[in-house]
């Protein structure tokens, strides 16, 4: 039987490493480096990679706020896109 994450007992749960989120991070701003949010990010971003981390691995993140807009091409659609 083959086991999934949703199996692992709560206190076994993988942890996930800082070099991981490095690397999202590097693919997240390949197309936003020059928002308003990503710049501010990166201000400090050394300070904010370790608080996110932890704050994930510890199960006490909270989502912050979206962005909400619509596109008409191929079809009209409303986009909610998670802010940087």
């Amino acid at each position: 039987m083959q086991l999934s994450l949703f199996d692992i007992p709560h206190k076994e749960k993988p942890k996930i490493e800082l070099e991981e989120f490095f690397e999202a991070y590097f693919n997240c701003r390949s197309n936003k480096r020059n928002t308003a949010n990503a710049k501010a990010f990166e201000v400090d971003y050394e300070s904010n990679f370790v608080q996110l981390c932890k704050e994930i691995n510890n199960e006490t993140y909270q989502i912050g706020r979206s962005i909400a807009f619509t596109v008409d091409n191929p079809v009209k659609r409303k986009i909610f896109a998670a802010d940087f």
